[in-house]
């Protein structure tokens, strides 16, 4: 599940005002990847930059399931909090080894956990139709509203009736070569 999304924040008013305050050459845009510096919201939609991939051990994990959290042995301690990451699409591999990006009008917020080197971890679930056609796991997706309560830790329902619009892009084959 989410190995790679996608981040224009010249796509949406909201997101351009936020990126105003930082400088342009100290995170990343366009196709984002695990260790990229990226921009996250914390507590009362504050943002801020930080590295995609939790450090464990020699380890960097860039996604957790939500469903075993808290019984994790790379998430259980102390010393997580919740972030929000802001995106504008998202990319999955289907069974053809081919691209597929989900996408939506206005931007896409995924509940996150972050540790005290400000380093995140996307959480997933189980897909839900129509993107369990593509993944069998897929990110925690919220509204703007939900993202808010899930930073002030009100419980929250992840967003599985969220609008998006399925493109499948070019055929991409993995090979050893």
């Amino acid at each position: 599940m989410c190995g790679r999304y996608y981040f224009n924040p010249f796509q949406h008013l909201e997101l351009e005002k936020v990126i105003k305050s930082f400088n342009q050459d100290s995170f990343k845009t366009d196709e984002i990847r695990p260790t990229d510096t990226c921009l996250v919201f914390i507590e009362d939609m504050n943002p801020i930059l930080m590295k995609w991939g939790y450090t464990f051990g020699n380890k960097k994990i860039i996604n957790a399931r939500s469903e075993t959290l808290m019984i994790s042995k790379y998430f259980a301690s102390k010393g997580k909090k919740r972030c929000v990451v802001v995106a504008t699409g998202y990319f999955e591999m289907n069974h053809f080894k081919q691209k597929v990006y989900f996408h939506k009008d206005g931007p896409i917020y995924f509940a996150a956990i972050y540790n005290q080197d400000n380093e995140f971890s996307i959480l997933t679930q189980e897909a839900t139709s129509p993107f369990n056609k593509v993944h069998d796991r897929m990110p925690v997706v919220l509204t703007q509203t939900q993202a808010k309560d899930y930073l002030n830790n009100i419980p929250v329902f992840p967003c599985n009736d969220c609008e998006f619009e399925l493109v499948v892009e070019q055929l991409q084959l993995f090979c050893n070569n």
